[in-house]
């Protein structure tokens, strides 16, 4: 048999490494293969080294006997848009197999993500190929986001998982009764000390490295790229952000991008780090975090909901700080988005002032989750019904911290009696808890006001967007 084993970033070859390390994955046979396909999912990959090109990849990629540049020969066409019709899937098979060598021998896919595009395609291509899903980060321990084809489903083996949050169940594809794989933290950290090892850091991460001060390492993400925050709120977070690495006693700040962030989420952290009187140091190396807190050993990582703040503290054992989770958490729409699960457990597990409850039983945690995730996604996963109701019935701080009023109320779940705030006063209520951007939002309003009133072209606008904001508020 073949095992082909596909991953879009370095992070996740190291963790398909430390899986087959650790035996997560079962014993090598006699005869078999391990193949491992490379999509990059940068989404300008023109303009990134290639993963080959990354330092380490060599290195990681010895777990595996083939190397595929999937993305390559798709090119110029990027690898999401891969998604043949179903009469071209024998036609794509009998082209991989040979493209690949695969010959006729029964094939196993290892797919990081059978959500979407190329993984999905992938599964589709290879109809009768047994399936392993591969997870590496927080949103396993949600529902699946989308409602997958039978033919799929039915061939889910597995779910192998990185066990960052020991206790905790993922809830990925339980609606296929898959087996579920645990790898320990352990296995990726021995793994990620080795790379750390054997790279060179830039030269800015060894003038951190060097430093006798407290060093806190600051994890970016891009939430104003992704449209959840806009730049002026991504600004503030990155505030946010600064001030609570001050307060852990951090006199150097490390700030390791996300690797698909744009310039204009860069600047945001140094425009808040010039006005906090901060001199934050830009680390410009492309190894994941993880190897990053290798080299600068950090005091405290911070970050909002961010993977890599429970991936270091599983890991390494730091204190890890998350910021910002209770203004985000509203901002997050629709209730269905995937970004949700990774928010709520940063807030629940590693906002200060968490409910210590939540860390200290796993149960709890359990069960919040298995609420949202019914919350989320009830029609996938019906069984969770009767649980939820129990769980958010028992604990209604719980459940108005995480579930939106609105969303109870659709699903007939325990929901606060009276009337909810609708997202358009909640929205009022956000702008004007800051001054600023209350002056502004009302120096707007006054732009579009004329001596004869609202007329023509902005009263129109202006009903547009009351109109909008009254559909918003209507939607669950």
């Amino acid at each position: 048999m073949i095992h082909l084993f596909e991953a879009s970033t370095l992070y996740q070859v190291a963790s398909l490494n430390a899986m087959l390390g650790s035996g997560a994955l079962g014993e090598r046979r006699e005869g078999e293969e391990r193949v491992l396909v490379l999509i990059n999912s940068a989404r300008q990959p023109e303009l990134v080294p290639s993963l080959q090109e990354t330092p380490g990849f060599e290195r990681l990629a010895a777990a595996f006997d083939r190397i595929i540049d999937f993305g390559a020969q798709l090119w110029p066409r990027r690898p999401h848009q891969f998604n043949p019709r179903t009469e071209e899937l024998p036609l794509w098979q009998s082209l991989l197999r040979t493209q690949w060598g695969l010959g006729t021998e029964p094939v196993r896919l290892y797919l990081e993500s059978l959500q979407a595009n190329p993984a999905k395609a992938l599964a589709r291509v290879f109809g009768s190929s047994p399936l392993v899903v591969h997870s590496d980060g927080l949103m396993s321990y949600g529902p699946t986001r989308v409602t997958l084809p039978r033919d799929i489903l039915q061939r889910v083996d597995a779910v192998a998982y990185l066990d960052l949050l020991p206790g905790l169940s993922p809830i990925l594809l339980r609606e296929t009764g898959a087996q579920l794989i645990p790898v320990p933290a352990s296995a990726l950290g021995e793994l990620i000390a080795d790379w750390a090892r054997a790279e060179r850091p830039s030269e800015q991460a060894a003038a951190v490295a060097n430093t006798p001060d407290r060093v806190a390492l600051l994890l970016g993400q891009y939430l104003a790229d992704l449209g959840i925050v806009t730049p002026e709120q991504e600004r503030d977070l990155a505030a946010a952000m600064l001030h609570e690495a001050k307060a852990a006693g951090a006199s150097v700040v490390a700030y390791k991008p996300h690797p698909s962030a744009s310039l204009t989420s860069l600047q945001a952290v140094l425009e808040a780090a010039r006005a906090a009187g901060v001199d934050a140091v830009i680390l410009p190396d492309t190894v994941p975090a993880e190897v990053v807190a290798e080299w600068v050993d950090p005091a405290v990582v911070v970050s909002a909901f961010s993977t890599g703040l429970v991936t270091l503290r599983a890991t390494r054992g730091v204190r890890a700080v998350a910021v910002g989770t209770e203004e985000l958490m509203p901002l997050l729409s629709p209730y269905q988005n995937s970004n949700r699960v990774p928010l709520i457990l940063a807030d629940a597990l590693l906002r200060p002032g968490s409910d210590p409850r939540l860390a200290q039983d796993p149960a709890l945690l359990q069960g919040l989750m298995e609420a949202v995730a019914y919350a989320m996604r009830s029609t996938l996963l019906p069984e969770l019904r009767q649980p939820a109701q129990d769980f958010l019935t028992r604990h209604p701080d719980l459940r108005d911290r995480y579930v939106k009023q609105r969303r109870l109320r659709v699903l007939g779940l325990p929901h606060r009696v009276g009337r909810a705030p609708s997202r358009a006063h909640r929205l009022a209520q956000w702008i004007l808890r800051d001054p600023e951007l209350a002056r502004r939002t009302l120096g707007t309003l006054g732009r579009l006001r004329t001596p004869g009133g609202l007329r023509g072209g902005p009263r129109r606008a202006a009903g547009a967007v009351g109109s909008r904001l009254v559909t918003w508020s209507k939607r669950g």
